[in-house]
């Protein structure tokens, strides 16, 4: 009986993840039709000759549902007097995007939470490289488990990897991939991941 509530509970878990995904995968979607609307829209108003049935998909997404993700709301983990993460929000409310920013060290982190950002990304993929701890080898990421990774993180949130983004309940680390690329839009050049004081050979103040 236990081995079989042990089973029970793992596969609702394993459900449970499998829902999640989905899910975020649809939000990216969404995120990504609609920013095609919007540039088939400006390239409209650029040029009266543009192929207007280029544009008929779109009339019959919701203007509600279009404003909902062309232009969203993102809640932003960073770590003040960073750089680079002043960079990134800039660009976003560049965008035109409503950015409401956190500070990841004070927040009270659990690991259930936390892991959700993560997605499938491999566990070295979630540390911060520029932490003193895992420039020292102190944390070594050729070894370490998920478990031991988020309990790490949770005692020491400068190890996690910045910054973390909230855009209606889709979670997610880093900007290197969708929703967030279509969320800049497509003609966004710079590399916004690169630390701007490695790049300035400038010292980062720890905190």
């Amino acid at each position: 009986m236990l081995l079989f509530s042990q089973v029970e509970r793992f596969e609702k878990r394993e459900y449970a993840g499998r829902a999640q995904n989905l899910a975020d995968q649809r939000r990216v979607l969404q995120i990504q039709y609609s920013a095609w609307c919007a540039d088939i829209g400006n390239d409209r108003a650029r040029n009266s000759n543009w192929l207007t049935k280029a544009a008929a998909p779109c009339q019959s997404f919701s203007s509600a549902r279009s404003h909902r993700y062309v232009v969203a709301t993102i809640i932003f983990y960073q770590k003040l007097g960073c750089a680079t993460n002043a960079r990134q929000i800039q660009a976003l409310k560049s965008a035109g995007h409503d950015v409401i920013a956190q500070d990841i060290l004070n927040k009270p982190w659990d690991a259930e939470e936390l892991r959700e950002f993560f997605g499938n990304m491999p566990v070295e993929a979630w540390f911060n490289r520029a932490a003193p701890r895992i420039k020292s080898g102190e944390v070594n990421l050729d070894t370490i488990d998920a478990a031991s990774a988020l309990a790490l993180m949770v005692g020491d949130p400068l190890l996690i990897r910045r910054p973390l983004i909230d855009v209606d309940g889709a979670r997610f680390a880093g900007l290197g991939h969708e929703p967030v690329l279509s969320l800049l839009g497509r003609n966004t050049q710079d590399n916004l991941e690169e630390c701007f004081h490695e790049a300035n050979r400038t010292r980062c103040p720890q905190t």
